[in-house]
């Protein structure tokens, strides 16, 4: 029977084993460098739904965490240690360990700052076309690594060239689908895959 972080996480881990001494979870997640897959963990935290998605709910996101994180901590007696950038972090637990004994569960939390990525929301009157290719895009689990329009046409038609990061062909598969189905789309043209 898989316990509940398993279950919650299943999709995400490769791998599981029955005696864990020690679970170190370093909090960087990838998904959430790039627009496209900031709002796929945005979607999926809330609904399918980017409603409550503006700079007011990412500003009070961080705040909010580090709060119910201490909240817990304290009520379970678990010491919070707060270390400077570059620090080693298994090294503070080791030193932990040394000094405390620890039952099961978690037993140390350490928080340091890091650089990420910031996110501004932006929202148009209307979705246009390339928020349309956007969206179909990011609902499949597609990140753009890069995006070049190349000059618009006396008719108003542009040729859009994008470059995704590393995907499962299924899901791009899925989202040049939903692009071609678009009644602004003319088609698509060229897709290359690369091969590492």
């Amino acid at each position: 029977m898989a316990d509940d972080f398993t279950e919650r996480y299943g999709d995400l881990l490769t791998g599981s084993y029955d005696c864990v001494d020690r679970i170190v979870l370093n909090a960087y997640y990838p998904l959430g460098h790039s627009p496209g897959g900031f709002r796929i963990w945005w979607r999926r935290w809330h609904g399918d739904s980017d409603a409550e998605l503006d700079d007011a709910h990412l500003m009070r996101l961080p705040g909010r965490f580090a709060r119910r994180v201490k909240a817990w901590a304290n009520a379970n007696g678990v010491p919070v240690i707060y270390c400077k950038a570059g620090e080693r972090k298994h090294l503070i637990a080791g030193e932990y360990l040394a000094t405390h004994e620890v039952g099961t569960g978690v037993f140390l939390v350490l928080a340091a700052k890091a650089p990420a990525s910031v996110w501004e929301v932006r929202r148009s009157e209307s979705t246009g076309v390339i928020g349309n290719i956007g969206h179909a895009l990011g609902g499949h689990g597609v990140s753009v690594h890069s995006f070049l329009q190349r000059g618009v046409a006396r008719d108003g038609a542009a040729t859009v060239v994008l470059l995704t990061h590393r995907t499962k062909e299924r899901n791009l598969m899925r989202a040049i689908r939903e692009i071609e189905a678009q009644a602004r789309t003319r088609e698509v043209g060229v897709l290359l895959r690369v091969f590492e």
